[in-house]
């Protein structure tokens, strides 16, 4: 009995032996290459299905083929990728993230180098082009932090003082002023004004891309383009409803009267205001492409505008409207500009000129001309806490 007890423990232990080194085996073959590196097809993580010959930084990718264990360089579209960090490799497959950063040099391959060879596969890297249309709010004082309106900040480095530059400057008075993100990460940037930084002021913003250096320049409390001055309307117009921010439940002001439309409206009634000023934008006359109708806004948070389109996204007429030097009546869309709610704070609103043109004639300097405002609510009744101000005409993009 007793032999027959030691034959079948022996045997157990024997047929573990053989189970640990099959499975030792099986391990040992998903990391041991059998020659150089070859890659069958890239897939975005999650979705293999659709072979990709084009990559987004920031993003996962599945690369399979053969031999792509222990990869000792894999560089793609010109990015090196840190093994230890962003990289996974067995035999048959290795699972990689792309930083988010632009490489200095681009490439249209997927290098990648282990200790028995080196594979070379067409895989461009598919850049996102830096967009940057100026500050959240281009009145807001100095001293105040403020976010820069756009995307793609962190792929771009806005975080990183020595691969992108912020300089203020007034030309004027010679003040100039090196600034830095407080915070950057994916589309958000923010930055500080300094307290003593003057009204006119451009904030110049130098990157890198992959075209070389490129510069943007930025207002600053831009009031030398306001329309209605600090809105005394001495040309005529309707002064209900404007305020100093000096009434109860007026949001603060930006250092300019403002128009505060508070009421409560029901679908399809009528309402609108009209306000007189001397036009001086002669290059904008001749060429309203270039600009922009700029203003400032804000919502109450209990009082965010309203959509003004059906539930399949197509626009209802009506809703709020401008009418600029009688060049008829052109709807203003903030929710589908992406701006719904500003909770209490002021946003810099840009509307094409040319749209508010419309194939019209603007006038010639020194004539006077109106901004007429109109709401119509098209998706209901309405209770409204809207304020707008600091009516402008702006280049679309500044020079100096």
């Amino acid at each position: 009995m007793k032999k027959i007890v030691l034959a079948l423990l022996i045997l157990v232990s024997l047929n573990g032996c053989r189970d640990i080194r099959e499975l030792d085996k099986g391990v040992v073959d998903n990391y041991t290459n059998n020659g150089a590196p070859v890659i069958t097809a890239v897939y975005y993580v999650g979705d293999t299905l659709t072979a990709l010959t084009s990559v987004r930084p920031k993003s996962f990718i599945r690369i399979e083929g053969r031999n792509l264990a222990s990869a000792t360089r894999i560089n793609i579209g010109g990015i090196e990728i840190p093994l230890r960090t962003h990289a996974f490799t067995e035999a048959q497959y290795a699972v990689v993230q792309i930083p988010d950063i632009i490489p200095v040099h681009t490439t249209s391959e997927l290098l990648y180098v282990t200790a028995e060879g080196t594979m070379h596969y067409p895989l461009t890297l598919s850049i996102p082009a830096l967009q940057l249309y100026g500050l959240m709010n281009e009145f807001v004082f100095a001293g105040s932090e403020v976010r820069l309106n756009g995307k793609y900040f962190e792929t771009y480095g806005f975080g990183d003082s020595t691969r992108v530059r912020m300089i203020l400057r007034h030309a004027d008075s010679g003040y100039e002023q090196r600034i830095y993100a407080d915070s950057c990460l994916g589309d958000y940037c923010a930055i500080h004004i300094p307290r003593d930084c003057p009204d006119n002021s451009r904030l110049f913003v130098i990157w890198q891309s992959t075209q070389g250096e490129q510069t943007r320049i930025l207002p600053f409390r831009p009031n030398e383009h306001l329309l209605l001055g600090n809105f005394d309307l001495t040309d005529g117009g309707n002064k209900d409803y404007v305020t100093d921010g000096s009434h109860s439940g007026d949001p603060g002001w930006l250092g300019y009267k403002y128009w505060r439309y508070c009421r409560q409206q029901s679908q399809w009634n009528w309402f609108d205001t009209h306000w007189r000023f001397r036009w001086q934008e002669a290059d904008a006359t001749a060429h309203p492409e270039n600009y922009y109708l700029c203003f400032e806004v804000l919502t109450e948070a209990k009082h965010p505008f309203y959509r003004q389109t059906d539930d399949s996204g197509n626009p209802i007429g009506g809703g709020y409207m401008f009418n600029l030097a009688d060049c008829g009546n052109v709807q203003f869309d903030p929710v589908g500009m992406g701006v719904q709610n500003t909770a209490g704070k002021w946003v810099t609103i840009r509307m094409p000129l040319r749209d508010l043109v419309a194939g019209k004639s603007l006038p010639t300097v020194g004539t006077s001309v109106e901004i007429n405002f109109i709401c119509q609510p098209n998706t209901g009744d309405w209770d409204c806490d809207h304020s707008f101000g600091q009516f402008r005409i702006e280049p679309i993009l500044y020079n100096d």
